[in-house]
Parts: structure tokens; sequence; C-alpha cells
């Protein structure tokens, strides 16, 4: 019997002309980057023409409508992409801000708003960054460093938020802000659609493990529309948890994991003392062990998307996906380093980095992915409570809502 995952003809087909398309058409630093987050989208000029050439194709939404901005493929075609995508270290390209963005506006949005931004993002001609939050994990109101206060027709906006996106200057701000401090932290913020061209807005991007990951943003008495309010009034914590929720648990996964793949590439063609990598006792372990464990991550996605698509409600699900993921990746770092030694921190400009400085890259990822808010500890605790397993009442857990998002699609 036959467990391995295989193209259709209609898959092959489409896998052809992406790998011809972007052999054609890729920035040619990325040939040497090997990895976009590597140089924090480097060129970003270069990086802005080509992400709008990918969105002119409808590859930047690939299951959305053509009216929309998309490529109104299936899923099993979205597959493909990102798995070629993914292959070059470039799934990035397929920013979650953005889609989740998108799925946001046809939900909640105005009809302004959606004639202004729905398409425009979808083709890459508008650049979104997003405040800083976890999909699986609420945020905290009272953590917010963006505070909104109402002035006549105008919120003006004051404070420092982290945000993630790509490039060094978007063209909104997708803003999470406490808009008053008298009622309930949960009924306290609103979401803003903030226009960078607006004043009293400074970016930064402070030096980091990984170029490009986060920024610094902040308001200093800028003055924003009513109208640039997304959703009802006093709901945009909910409101982008609930996007961001749904867009992690949407969509196939890659059929692969490249830095597993490049780990057992790697041992398969290195030897020491006499004995291939692959085939020394333990390590041979090791690598079955990171193997196992990609492959489960897979399942666990591939059950989220199921359970998106079919409209079941997600609880404990998302949150699980994501700790394993985390706990993958923080195991696949430590068996990285015992199989390729010190050289797995050689970067890309060591001619004797394996796997052409991946592998260093991993290791910052790592790194950096445990030191985010909301990290293993939130998803337990989420996980805990969904289960029944913590001093608070399942009322007041704040559950995956597919109303409005199920009619989003």
């Amino acid at each position: 019997m036959e467990f391995g995952y295989s193209y259709t003809e209609a898959q092959d087909r489409f896998r052809r002309e992406v790998c011809a398309w972007l052999d054609a058409n890729l920035p040619s630093e990325s040939a040497v980057a090997g990895e976009l987050g590597d140089t924090g989208f480097g060129n970003w000029e270069d990086w802005k023409a080509f992400l709008r050439l990918m969105g002119e194709k409808g590859w930047l939404a690939v299951t959305e409508p053509v009216e929309l901005g998309g490529l109104g493929a299936s899923q099993d075609l979205a597959a493909v992409l990102l798995d070629e995508l993914q292959s070059r270290g470039l799934s990035r390209l397929l920013d979650g801000g953005a889609s989740s963005l998108r799925r946001a506006l046809r939900g909640w949005g105005t009809q302004e708003q959606k004639q202004q931004l729905l398409s425009p993002v979808a083709r890459g001609r508008v650049i979104i960054w997003h405040t800083l939050v976890e999909p699986e994990i609420v945020p905290d109101p009272g953590d917010l460093g963006v505070e909104a206060f109402e002035d006549g027709d105008d919120y003006v906006l004051n404070g420092e938020g982290r945000f993630v996106g790509p490039g060094p200057w978007p063209d909104y701000l997708w803003t999470l802000a406490l808009v008053d401090r008298t009622v309930p932290a949960v009924d306290a913020t609103a979401g803003f659609l903030v226009s960078t061209s607006l004043k009293g807005i400074v970016v930064t991007t402070p030096r980091q493990l990984v170029p490009g990951e986060a920024h610094r943003v902040t308001f200093n008495q800028t003055r924003v529309p009513r109208y640039c309010i997304l959703g009802p009034d006093g709901e945009g914590r909910d409101l982008m948890h609930s996007a961001l929720l749904a867009e992690s648990a949407a969509g196939r996964p890659a059929s692969s994991d490249p830095e597993v793949a490049d780990l057992l590439q790697y041992a398969r063609e290195t030897s020491r003392e006499g004995v291939l990598l692959s085939e020394e006792p333990v390590l041979q372990q090791l690598q079955m062990e990171v193997y196992i464990s990609s492959r489960i991550v897979r399942l666990f996605r591939m059950r989220d998307a199921w359970m998106r698509a079919t409209g079941r409600q997600l609880t404990y699900h998302s949150a699980q996906t994501r700790l394993w993921e985390k706990r993958t990746a923080a195991r696949l770092s430590e068996v990285v380093r015992q199989v390729a030694g010190i050289y797995a921190l050689l970067d890309r400009r060591d001619l004797r980095a394996p796997a052409q400085g991946k592998f260093e890259l991993q290791q910052r990822r790592s790194l950096a992915c445990q030191d985010t808010p909301g990290s293993m500890g939130g998803y337990e605790e989420v996980m805990a409570r969904h289960l029944g397993l913590a001093r608070i009442e399942e009322s007041e857990l704040p559950a995956l809502s597919l109303g409005n998002l199920a009619g989003a699609n």
C-alpha cells in the first residue's frame, strides 16, 4: 500500500508552471540568500516588484475569487505553490497578515474599505503590517502600547506597538489600540486601518536575531479618521484574534518540511570517521525523531484545515498545533547541532557552512521563536482551559467564530 503523497496531473502541470515562472522572475539575490528572512528582504524594491508580479497572477491569494484579486483555484493548487515557495525558502511571501486582513475585510469591512483594499492587497500593490499577536493567544488589552481617544470626527493615536509584516515600510498598519479604560478590557479595543501617509508615525526596525521579523511603530498625535475603524467599535481585539486564528487553520499544509529535508540530505552525504551520519545509530535515531515530529505537525495542520473547511469549531486544536510546531522547531535545532556539530553555526558566507547556511538561520529562528509573546506556556494554558483543566469557565473562552469568517471565503 502506498502512503506517500503524490500530485495529481493538474497539480503537476501547475507545479511545472510555477517552477518555470519562479526561475525566470525571482530577484537575483534570492539564489545567494537562500532564505528570504536571512537578508530581511534585501533589496526591498526588487522584492516589492516581484510581489506585484505574483499578485497579478493571483498567486498571493490562490483560493480567493478572481474579482477580488485571487486566482480562484482550489486548495490543491495552493498547496503546490506553497511547496515550491517553501523549497526555495520563500514561504513568507504568502504573508499571513495580509490574508487575515482580507478575511477580516470580507467579514466586517465597510463597502468603501473593501473597494479600497481587498483587490490591491491581494495583488501585492498594498503592503500591510499588523499588531504583533499570536493567533492562538488572545492579547491582553492592558498590554497594548497604543491608545486612541476620540476628538471630533477623528481618533488620535499615541504610543508604541510591535508590528509584523514584510519590507521596511508598509502602506497600512492594522493597529490594535485601547480606546476606553473605563470599560472591561474585552470591550476596550478597536482595530484601525492606519495609512502610513498620515503624520506622526515613526517606524524603526530593531536589530534582532532574524532581520525584518518585527518592527516598532510609534504614534505621536496621529489623527485617524473614524471611517478607518475595522469592525464594531470595542471589538478590535476579538476581530483580529479571530481573523488570525482562522487564517492559521486555513489551507492545506506543505507536503514536506524543507528544514528536516535539508538535515536528512546533509546526513546522507556527510561522513564522520568513515561512517555516514545517516547510518550512525545514535544520530540516525535523532533524525527519525525529528522526521516523525514534522509529520505529526503536518497531520495536525491537515486536521485544522479540514475542521475549518467543514465549519467545525476550533477550540484547543490550533493551540495544540502551534505548541507542537514550536516544540518540534526547538528540538530540531538541538538535533541539527548534534548532527552537524559546530558547522551548524556557520552562516552562508562561510564556504564550510552545510546546506548553504540554512542550518545557522534555523538556529536563529528557533531562538527568536522561543522569545515571542504568548510562547509555549500560553498555548498550554489555552489548551487546559478549553479541555476543562483550568479554573476558568468555558463561557469565558474566546472560541473561533465561523459565522462571518465562513462567509468570507
